[in-house]
């Protein structure tokens, strides 16, 4: 689109997505605190599993909300680069 820097719109959805899913990464960590509770509390199997699966998941919302970044600002030192005269 004229007008528009490379990269703009790109890097503004990158940084959206790692916003979202860092959150995400956090919601799933909150999830897994009561669970693990509950698991202690009843030795049940089916409630570790969850708890364990909650935080197996928030693991990976955390790895790729800091690839997402790492992404962005790839990106953004690329755009750099390429400005003249700098």
């Amino acid at each position: 689109m004229p007008g528009m820097p490379r990269g703009g719109r790109g890097r503004r959805l990158r940084d959206r997505k790692a916003v979202l899913l860092w959150r995400a990464a956090l919601g799933c960590h909150a999830a897994a605190l009561p669970l693990a509770g509950l698991a202690v509390a009843r030795s049940s199997v089916v409630v570790w599993l969850g708890a364990g699966l909650a935080l197996l998941a928030g693991l990976w919302c955390q790895r790729s909300a800091a690839f997402a970044r790492r992404l962005a600002e790839r990106d953004e030192d690329e755009v750099r680069a390429d400005v003249p005269g700098d």
